[in-house]
């Protein structure tokens, strides 16, 4: 029994670096898991690897009907959510002068549009 059975928690960026471990913390503290990314494979092994109950759902943080979504199918399965994890993010290597105004965009719209509306809808 871990400090957080009994507990509902949604991550974003669940597939891969800090949402991973966050995951995986969270399934070992007893959690149940909502775990979101946009890559599905990745997530799908993510899931796959957890001793906890958890549901994978593919969704683009970025895209506001998605986030409705998420949220929808995580009270459905779930009935309510005790916490939210905000991991979702990307970044390029590229230097500022280097980097093509379409990916700088989807920084943006990933990494601040999408914290805004993970945690407005939370």
């Amino acid at each position: 029994m871990g400090r957080l059975s009994g507990k509902t928690i949604l991550v974003t960026g669940a597939a891969s670096g800090i949402g991973r471990a966050a995951l995986d913390l969270f399934a070992r503290e007893g959690a149940s898991l909502v775990a979101v990314d946009r890559e599905e494979r990745l997530l799908a092994e993510a899931v796959a690897a957890l001793e906890a109950e958890a549901i994978a759902v593919v969704a683009d943080v970025s895209d506001p009907k998605a986030v409705e979504a998420v949220f929808a199918e995580a009270l459905e399965e779930f009935g309510r959510l005790h916490g939210v994890a905000h991991f979702a993010g990307v970044a390029h290597s590229a230097l500022s002068w280097n980097l093509p105004l379409e990916a700088w965009e989807k920084v943006l719209r990933v990494n601040l549009t999408g914290s805004f509306l993970v945690a407005r809808k939370a």
